[in-house]
């Protein structure tokens, strides 16, 4: 009979077996093309989170590696990324990894879809990479400005850190923008505030341009921007880092703190960013409001001034089953409305008091709380990820009543408008891997709750949900046309009830004002997509992308009535349009060298009944007890309509390396959107534009300096007459931009970027302020210090 002791090593030893059991190392060698090793090249495995750095002479070494599928990503800084598929059934030991110098500053990071798992190459749309390093150098005024560089991506501007991302003239309910795989879920709509993100904890973005609607849901028409932070993926590894920027423009001064641990995979990362900034400046020196010319004092709008507090936290695990992590976001802004687009303007009204930082009635709140987790567990093999997440979504406007029609004559209420958004979002995905195809099996599922008060009415309170499930399956043919073939199925619910709200004259109650009817749906909605990509040659590449989408319409399109101050208009919904339908067509060809990348991208979408906003020729009136009264201070309607519809253009990119560290781009692209039934174009379609770049990259054998980067960027902007009845055309103009950064080897990053170089006076089609008559801003300066402090360990 065993001994106590002898029993307790006998089992201590099974135990030990169990746990060792089934763990395995994935080793190897990175080089250059030359076969020089390449030191502190980041590896990491996509689906554990686990990564290692090489060492001097290229090597590294993953340990307790479970058997599964795994993706193995190589990105090191002026290289082409490589991503290869493994299947560890035992120890990996001879990896070679050679990596290819990079001209293209877009594509050298992250290699693949990540919510996919897909090489860009194998993708059948068009996947655009970004990092931190590229935001910093645009020196834009938000994230949606940092993007427009990328042919296909513009923003919808209302002035100075207020934009929303735009998709090849496509914007709002048409783009989804994710942040850690869950979609952000505001007041998407709203054209006057802009994305509830941090936009120093954008530390990676990865734009898809196109239909993709089956894994991201029916509103990704447009395309999609997935936000992804930098989280600590090296064991025993932490970093601390501190940014501060200056924009001249509303003396903006951005600054934003970090610090990151990962101990043994078990890991955090908390980031705490603020904004101050002033009046917005433009050049103008008066606009026009409602026919009435009124001045701008000091070429300040006033009240224009911001206030922004964001927090971002996060937790987590990163083992050889996969990893969880949590997340907390908590963001707060408020921003004022320009005196002169709110009531009644005057000129006491918009004359500056002195002090161009302070927020003044009226203003509106914007407060956000994003609460996360996210798993990615291994199951015999294959992988299934979950998100699951809440979202608190507050807009407020505050004012003083400015017209007698919504409140008596004594009110001392200034909660003009309230918005209260409620989300709850639970997305599952499981990969599966055989040797001949891969799978993805889907599920998504929403609620959303949005409540309203206030004495102002824009969209009633309503109640909506979705639950969908999706495949999509990868396999290759035998003359080697990578196939991709996919299908969603979704049920929509969407329900509101009818709204009154009181209405005055001349401090007299007249009765209740109908604003919208009420509707009730439940109803299914499909999507389906093939794509084929395939390297016809070396290093030549042929993608092609069919899709059938259908988008669930939003409350706005069938309920809004009122007075959007932010988007200086009356907006009105119409309850009989249907969910939008349309067939979807890209065809893109890379190719790319080693000192050349050309990239050409054509798209062609029918819309069978496109929704969008036009502008009408009537003024906005109300419905009171059976007679109709002008709505007050309202002006021009805007009113949402549906038609069939032609959507198509192209994008162009060429870029060839002149010199070892010089680097010349050229850019097109052009965007339509046509209404067939009238023959008439939607509204806010950026014009034809031509940009080009000189970049100087420079990496100078100095012990204080890592890397020099210089650019200068010149733009050409055609006229824009391609716009609906009643809007308003803008000119052609030409612009210049310059940044330089310095990278030194302590970690300080130094960003100087000059935007609109000449200070060239313009409208904007993609500008709310063109409304009324305000140009574009003039010459701005931006200025940021970043001190990243990392330790780095002993790779082996």
């Amino acid at each position: 009979m065993l001994s106590k002791r002898s029993l307790f090593f006998l089992l201590t030893s099974i135990l030990c077996h169990l746990v060792s059991y089934g763990q395995y190392s994935v080793a190897g060698f990175v080089t250059n093309e030359e076969g020089a090793p390449l030191e502190s090249v980041d590896v990491f495995i996509h689906e554990t989170h686990v990564g290692v750095l090489t060492d001097s002479s290229g090597y590294f070494i993953i340990n307790g590696v479970k058997k599964g599928h795994y993706h193995l990503h190589v990105t090191y800084a002026g290289y082409h990324a490589q991503q290869r598929d493994i299947d560890v059934t035992t120890s990996i030991k001879s990896l070679r990894f050679n990596l290819e110098e990079s001209i293209n500053e877009l594509h050298e990071v992250i290699i693949e879809n990540s919510l996919e798992k897909q090489a860009l190459k194998n993708n059948p749309l068009q996947v655009i990479h970004l990092d931190e390093h590229f935001l910093k150098q645009q020196g834009g005024t938000s994230l949606s400005n940092n993007l427009e560089k990328v042919p296909g991506v513009g923003a919808l501007n209302n002035g100075v850190g207020v934009s929303k991302p735009s998709l090849r003239g496509l914007n709002g309910n048409r783009v989804v923008v994710t942040t850690d795989g869950i979609k952000q879920e505001g007041q998407q709509w709203g054209a006057d505030h802009g994305l509830e993100l941090d936009v120093n904890n954008a530390d990676k973005i990865e734009i898809i341009k196109g239909a993709s609607a089956l894994v991201y849901g029916s509103d990704a028409v447009a395309g999609v921007i997935n936000i992804r932070p930098a989280l600590p993926k090296r064991k025993d590894q932490f970093a601390v880092g501190q940014h501060v920027s200056y924009n001249s423009l509303n003396n903006g001064l951005r600054s934003s703190t970090f610090a990151s641990a990962n101990k043994n995979g078990r890991w955090f990362k908390i980031r705490y960013s603020f904004l101050e900034s002033s009046d917005y400046k433009v050049p103008s020196n008066s606009f026009v409001y409602q026919t009435t010319v009124l001045p701008i004092y000091s070429n300040r709008l006033k009240n224009t001034a911001v206030q922004e507090r964001v927090l971002n936290a996060y937790a987590g695990v990163s083992k050889n089953w996969g990893y969880w992590y949590v997340r907390a976001s908590f963001f707060e802004q408020t921003s004022g409305f320009f005196a002169g687009a709110f009531g009644v303007p005057s000129v006491t009204a918009l004359r500056h008091d002195g002090d161009f930082s302070n927020l003044d009635l009226p203003y509106q709140e914007v407060n956000h709380i994003n609460l996360s987790g996210h798993a990615n567990i291994l199951i015999h093999s294959n992988w299934l990820e979950i998100d699951a997440g809440f979202q608190r979504n507050v807009r407020g406007e505050i004012a003083l009543p400015h017209s007698g029609a919504f409140s008596g004559d004594n009110s001392v209420n200034t909660q003009a408008l309230n918005l209260e958004l409620n989300t709850t979002t639970f997305n599952a995905r499981y990969f599966v891997n055989d040797s001949n195809r891969k799978k993805i099996i889907g599920f998504s599922g929403q609620w959303r709750e949005n409540s309203v008060s206030g004495y102002e009415f824009i969209i009633p309170a309503y109640s909506s949900g979705l639950m969908a499930f999706y495949g999509l399956v990868k396999s290759e043919t035998k003359k080697g046309w990578k196939v991709n073939l996919g299908g969603r199925v979704e049920a929509n619910y969407l329900d509101f009830d009818s709204t009154k709200t009181p209405f005055y004259q001349n401090g007299r109650y007249v009765g209740l004002a109908n604003r919208n009817e009420s509707f009730h749906t439940m109803l299914p909605n499909w999507a389906a997509s093939i794509g084929l990509n395939k390297e016809i040659q070396k290093s030549l590449y042929i993608k092609i992308n069919t899709a059938k989408t259908s988008r669930m319409l939003q409350p706005n399109e069938l309920a809004s009535n009122g007075l959007h101050h932010g988007a200086f208009r009356y907006e009105k919904g119409d309850i009989t349009l249907k969910p939008e339908s349309a067939i979807q067509n890209d065809v893109s060809i890379i190719y790319e060298r080693k000192r050349w990348l050309v990239e050409s991208s054509v798209y062609a979408n029918y819309f069978f009944n496109f929704v969008y906003l036009a502008p009408s020729n009537v003024f906005a009136r109300l419905e009171v007890n059976n007679d109709i009264y002008p709505y007050p201070e309202a002006g021009q309607l805007y009113a949402y309509t549906q038609a069939p519809a032609r959507h198509y253009g192209f994008e162009t990119r060429l870029e060839y390396k002149i010199l070892s560290d010089l680097v010349f781009s050229l850019t097109s692209e052009y965007t339509e959107i046509l209404n067939l039934s009238l023959q008439e174009y939607a509204p806010f379609i950026p014009p034809l534009s031509v940009k080009s770049s000189v970049e100087y990259i420079h990496e100078p054998i100095k012990k204080w300096m890592e890397e020099l980067h210089a650019e200068i960027n010149f733009a050409y902007f055609s006229q824009q007459n391609r716009v609906p009845r009643n809007d308003v055309p803008t000119d052609s103009y030409n612009l210049i931009n310059t940044n330089v950064a310095l990278y030194l080897k302590n970690g300080i990053e130094i960003n100087f970027a000059v935007n609109n170089l000449l200070n060239t006076a313009y409208f904007s089609n993609m500008s709310r302020y063109k409304i009324i008559g305000i140009q574009e801003p003039g010459r701005s300066v931006v200025v940021g210090v970043s001190y990243n402090l990392k330790s780095k360990p002993d790779p082996h």
